[in-house]
């Protein structure tokens, strides 16, 4: 399944649903929290993403990706 996204240009992140559907969450209705899993000798990194969608979870194989995902996510907020 796809990752969730921000989108920049409507200021709302993108949730994959069924099939290729997604639901398009304002930034102001999200909220995250990081979860770091070193139990396996690598890091893995796991954003736990809350708002009136429910939760979702956004996880990151490497500090490149996460660090990308959540810079795209607050200079999406700092625009909005």
């Amino acid at each position: 399944m796809a990752q969730v996204r921000v989108d920049v240009a409507e200021k709302c992140l993108a949730i994959p649903q069924w099939f290729f559907f997604t639901k398009k969450v304002p930034l102001s209705d999200v909220h995250k929290e990081l979860k770091i899993d070193s139990s396996s000798g690598k890091h893995i990194y796991t954003l736990k993403l809350t708002g009136n969608f429910g939760e979702q979870d956004v996880t990151f194989n490497d500090y490149e990706g996460y660090a990308d995902f959540v810079y795209s996510f607050e200079k999406a907020m700092m625009t909005s």
